[in-house]
């Protein structure tokens, strides 16, 4: 636990100068006690010119990042729970739990504060602090923020150790059985192209497609029918004729991105079939079910139910969305593993006080426990790596280790599925790289453009993955 701290306050009036002298007589102490801090403190790695990076308490610091519901809090879209905001609440007093937006973390004592409370305690010797969002430091003194550079204390606990480096495939023919086709690059259309190496091989279309009213899955299906024969790369000009037609404000010229391109993609597809182009919700599952209509609604799309139960009557009601994806907010550090994320992202959370129940007819909080309420034939899921701060796109690199396989049960539906593909991406946000890995029963292959190669297992599950596609396996 983080020790409490007591700040001396400067008074007002006749007592400020009082205040003041006081500082004063105690600058000798100050200084002390300052040495005495700096002892243990490895924060040689900081070049800095602000010399305020010396009281960095590094124990202090990893202790907040080490905390597991501090790091579920920064990082999911789900409210905490009453007992973690207790929890947190009394480690992290100066932070409100229900809405913990905009947070820093003063770097001297380790303490997480939020927007009315950092101005009050950054004071005297607590001068440094971490903007959680941006991923930068704010010195008080020096009244500017500060870049986190590589090989410190901070770099290695936020795992922003930029840029990536392109993932090392030993690559390899393709496996007998296995037919395949690069993409030539457009210029920058890689996250086109990595995303259409996975998307060709899902049952997305019917058998018959009339070109007239749906030219853009049309094309689609041309080309998928190319990507899966053998043969030197093509490049897929229909297609993105039909693409631009449809989308004109995407570029296969310009950074994109893959998730977006994935979201679009499936309700441009659905409009075109004559299905509901926009993920639907409601409170009756049986309505929700009926706009599953078209064929990729049916390959890929599914039921999310959140269950709110109030606290203050404890009765239940529920919402039920349609979806063709999970949006899964990454935590902070080194590693985690694709399960701790679901289980963060389906754990029950509280809402804010501002929930009005339907039955009581009282403005309380609820608990929210989310499900999923049917089985799709393929899960996909986004580890939301990219976030927006002040000084532009932020990635959070921290490695997702994949299973081969995973089950459900624990989240609503008691199916297992098995590693289908997945997209990666390494680098930033504005100058990045994708590139995608299949899985079959042959084994692995790696789509990068052109390029098209078996990899081994162990290579393929050390790509970091951002798209991730599950299969659910067929029961005998």
């Amino acid at each position: 636990m983080v020790e409490k701290v007591t700040f001396s306050r400067m008074g007002k009036g006749k007592g400020k100068q009082k205040g003041h002298d006081k500082q004063n007589q105690g600058k000798q102490k100050g200084k002390k006690d300052q040495k005495e801090q700096q002892k243990g403190n490895k924060n040689s790695g900081y070049i800095s010119s602000c010399k305020e990076f010396k009281f960095i308490n590094e124990e202090r610091v990893r202790n907040f990042f080490n905390n597991k519901t501090c790091m579920k809090a920064l990082s999911s879209k789900n409210p905490l729970s009453k007992n973690e905001i207790k929890n947190l609440k009394s480690i992290h007093p100066l932070v409100n739990w229900y809405n913990p937006t905009n947070l820093s973390l003063c770097l001297v004592c380790g303490q997480a504060l939020d927007e009315k409370h950092f101005a009050e305690h950054m004071e005297d010797k607590h001068v440094l602090a971490l903007s959680i969002n941006d991923q930068t430091i704010y010195c008080t003194k020096c009244n500017r923020y500060i870049p986190i550079e590589k090989g410190t204390l901070l770099a290695e606990l936020l795992n922003i150790e930029q840029p990536e480096t392109k993932p090392v495939v030993s690559a390899a023919p393709l496996k007998s059985g296995l037919m395949a086709r690069g993409l030539h690059n457009l210029g920058n259309s890689c996250w086109m192209n990595s995303s259409l190496q996975l998307l060709s091989r899902l049952p997305l279309l019917p058998d018959e497609v009339n070109g007239s009213k749906a030219p853009l899955a049309q094309a689609f299906k041309y080309l998928s029918t190319d990507l899966k024969n053998s043969g030197h790369a093509i490049k897929p000009g229909q297609f993105v004729s039909a693409l631009l037609a449809r989308l004109p404000f995407l570029s296969v010229t310009e950074q994109q991105d893959a998730y977006e391109f994935f979201t679009l993609f499936f309700d441009s597809l659905r409009d075109e079939m004559g299905g509901n182009a926009k993920d639907l919700s409601g409170n009756d599952i049986e309505n929700v079910k009926k706009i599953d209509t078209t064929t990729i609604d049916k390959s890929v799309s599914f039921i999310l139910d959140s269950e709110m139960r109030c606290e203050t009557c404890n009765s239940v009601t529920h919402i039920y969305q349609r979806t063709t994806a999970i949006s899964l907010c990454v935590p902070y550090g080194a590693s985690t593993t694709l399960g701790e994320v679901l289980d963060s992202y389906f754990s029950e959370s509280s809402s804010g006080d501002d929930w009005k129940c339907d039955t009581c007819g009282n403005t309380t909080r609820c608990a929210i426990i989310p499900h999923i309420a049917t089985t799709p034939q393929f899960l996909i899921l986004h580890l939301a790596r990219f976030r927006f701060g002040n000084n532009g796109f932020i990635k959070n690199n921290i490695k997702v280790e994949l299973p081969l396989e995973i089950s459900l049960d624990k989240y609503g539906i008691d199916e297992k599925y098995s590693l289908f593909g997945f997209v990666t991406h390494y680098g930033t946000m504005e100058s990045g790289h994708y590139t995608s890995v299949y899985h079959d029963k042959t084994g692995f292959v790696y789509f990068d453009d052109e390029s098209v190669s078996s990899i081994a297992e162990q290579e393929a599950l050390n790509i970091q993955p951002y798209i991730i596609i599950y299969k659910l396996d067929v029961h005998a």
